[in-house]
């Protein structure tokens, strides 16, 4: 007795199974073509065959590929045996031999063969629509007449009967399987997947399932998981699709179909801007299978029913417990760090696997406190991605020293400093987060003249904090059409989230204004974008800054939702020659320089390093240390370019 088959020795026995269908095949053919002769033998045979084929049937676990695919199409006996038809010729040359005797020398299979030679033959086999035809199983090659052109199984389909479960070469290119980790998760997460992967069940033959987040990397994670627990694997849709005609879109979609159960697979569909929306649409409609769209955007011409499910948020303690498991080398001498990371960086399982893999082979037998600076710079090095495409990153350089600002500004800036740093400690391990969800994210608005320092302020702070500055240019992201400027934001802040970045809009006066009368619909959507991104800015779990030259513009209503408001002053005398004190690097040779004569310049600190850099190039050429002479070439520059004339208080006293 046939024990049940194991994975080591279940090709062999499928190949046994599919050499006795088509050993059936030829005794019938043989039975046709010579009623008279051996007819009691040949019977004997054709019944020892399907009695070997019953009994492997019942024993192999799996089953054997015909038999699944028949079950999985609904193919007729009669389907079956014309898709065998063709399968033996392709793979036995003494099959295609018989197939020639019978033919008169031809030895391709046609529906003339099938038709005399199969049992219960019926004629909606060979139709378009049957499955057969409609799931591409096997191809016409259109020579002659319908029932006399040959026909040949399709090389996926042949490759699958033979046992080897391949994708499709035509639509690999644009498929990327998703292979989950194997982080060691909560009991909570897991019971929540397991809630997730049974409502996906329910939904996914009928309808299109659409996911409530646009975390991509998250929902890549989830929905493998999912596909993982109920025995499916998840192919993830990747952009270029060479489809554009109806036909080459119904092509695609087929053969995705066939795909889908051929290889128990479930399709993710990530619909961003990489994508022709109004092609992956059409694509849909003509999808029956499996599909799960990742975009929080709806559908609006997509005929199939959709069905919104939200994924199970991944815990705190998970990420811990992956952390952990990819610092296992050190991580007894982090004493909590990792905590800081997850935080401040939401990044995906993958990027934690490699953050860890590549801190292993640099860090070994380090200091913590090295070890705990590289696992931050890779954090963020890796958490940028999104970013970059978004917005200017600053690399920020300046320090505390650099500021000249009065201690009030300065105070405050430190305090801002304080919160981005505490926050955790603050929202979570005190219970301010318990209280409310709303209103945790760090604002500030940095008002002041060009050159004030508003920028370098900035930059100090995501120096000090070791974090990315971006900088966003709102006059970019404000949009003339209804609903583009909330989309530009979401954008930017969505990706913001996964960096832990700090956001600095600048030129917020493209946005903010005083709250105007309601005269048509823009002014009422242009109060929309406004609310939009102090919204965001309030549940941002960082820090964003914006940046206006015009205070007074903006609605006292705005400012108080803004939990830091710093004025950088226009510099006084005094705060001026401090400024051009330290505006030369200590490696710059300077010669004779009178700071507070510098100081009669009436401009700001911007304008001030504008002139600095311009005469040390002045000084470079002349071969000379930088001196008043240089500064004063400068400024005459500096001052056209601001269209502004030297007047006598701030001239007198220079050559």
């Amino acid at each position: 007795m046939m024990q049940n088959s194991t994975v080591g020795n279940w090709l062999q026995l499928n190949q046994t199974y599919l050499k006795l269908c088509l050993q059936r095949l030829r005794l019938l053919m043989q039975a046709e073509q010579h009623q008279d002769e051996a007819s009691d033998n040949r019977q004997k045979r054709l019944e020892s065959v399907q009695t070997q084929l019953q009994d492997m049937r019942g024993q192999m676990s799996p089953s054997p590929a015909i038999e699944s695919l028949c079950d999985s199409f609904a193919l007729t006996d009669f389907e079956r045996d014309v898709l065998l038809l063709g399968t033996g010729v392709e793979l036995e040359a003494a099959f295609a031999k018989e197939v020639a005797l019978f033919n008169g020398n031809d030895s391709c299979a046609n529906f003339a063969l099938a038709l005399s030679v199969l049992a219960d033959p019926h004629w909606s086999a060979l139709t378009a629509t049957a499955p057969l035809r409609r799931w591409r199983l096997i191809n016409m090659q259109n020579h002659g007449g319908f029932i006399t052109s040959p026909y040949k199984v399709d090389e996926r389909v042949l490759h699958y009967l033979a046992g080897i479960n391949e994708l499709d070469a035509r639509i690999a290119p644009y498929l990327q399987l998703l292979t989950p980790p194997s982080p060691e998760i909560s009991q909570q997460y897991a019971a929540a997947i397991e809630n997730f992967s049974q409502n996906l069940a329910n939904e996914q033959f009928n309808h299109l399932v659409q996911l409530s987040s646009d975390n991509e990397s998250f929902n890549r994670f989830t929905v493998s998981l999912a596909c993982q627990s109920l025995g499916m694997c998840c192919f993830r849709l990747l952009p270029g699709l060479p489809v554009g005609d109806p036909v080459e879109i119904e092509a695609f979609a087929r053969l995705w179909e066939r795909e889908s159960v051929l290889s128990h697979a479930c399709l993710l569909v990530e619909l961003d801007d990489s994508f022709n929306r109004s092609q992956i649409e059409i694509l849909l409609n003509h999808f029956n299978g499996p599909v799960i769209l990742s975009s929080t955007r709806r559908l609006s011409a997509v005929n199939r029913k959709i069905v919104v499910l939200e994924p199970p948020e991944l815990l705190k303690s998970d990420f811990m417990q992956f952390w952990k498991q990819h610092t296992a080398p050190w991580v007894d001498s982090l004493n909590g760090y990792l905590e800081d990371l997850v935080d401040q960086f939401q990044l995906s399982f993958d990027e934690i696997q490699n953050v860890g893999a590549q801190i292993g082979t640099i860090m070994q037998d380090k200091d913590p406190e090295q070890i705990k600076q590289q696992l931050w710079r890779a954090c963020r090095i890796h958490a940028r991605k999104n970013m970059d495409t978004l917005a200017q990153r600053i690399e920020p350089i300046a320090t505390w020293s650099d500021l000249i600002l009065p201690p009030q500004a300065m105070e405050t800036l430190k305090q801002i400093t304080t919160q981005v740093r505490h926050k955790r400690t603050v929202y979570e391990r005190w219970g301010f987060r318990q209280q409310s969800n709303r209103g945790f994210g760090i604002s500030a608005l940095f008002a002041g003249d060009s050159g004030t320092g508003k920028t370098m302020a900035a930059e100090v702070i995501a120096n000090e904090l070791q974090l990315d500055l971006y900088r966003i240019d709102l006059s970019q992201v404000v949009n003339k059409y209804i609903g583009e400027t909330e989309k530009n934001l979401k954008k930017v802040f969505d990706a913001a989230e996964r960096s832990g970045a700090i956001l600095l809009f600048d030129e917020a006066d493209a946005l903010f204004g005083k709250r105007s009368e309601v005269k048509d619909s823009h002014d009422r959507y242009a109060n929309i974008e406004v609310s939009f991104l102090l919204q965001r800015m309030e549940t941002y779990n960082g820090l964003a800054i914006l940046t206006t030259n015009l205070r007074k513009t903006i609605d006292s209503a705005f400012l108080r939702r803004l939990r830091f408001v710093v004025n950088f002053p226009f510099p006084d005398s005094q705060y001026r020659s401090h400024i051009w004190q330290r505006v030369f690097p200590n490696q710059t040779p300077v010669k004779d320089l009178e700071y507070k004569k510098l100081a009669r310049l009436n401009i700001a600190g911007g304008s001030i390093r504008n002139i600095a850099l311009n005469a040390a190039f002045i000084a470079a050429n002349d071969k000379q240390a930088v001196g008043m002479d240089h500064i004063i070439q400068a400024a005459r520059t500096e001052y056209m370019k601001m269209d502004k004339l030297l007047n006598d208080s701030e001239w007198r006293g220079f050559k």
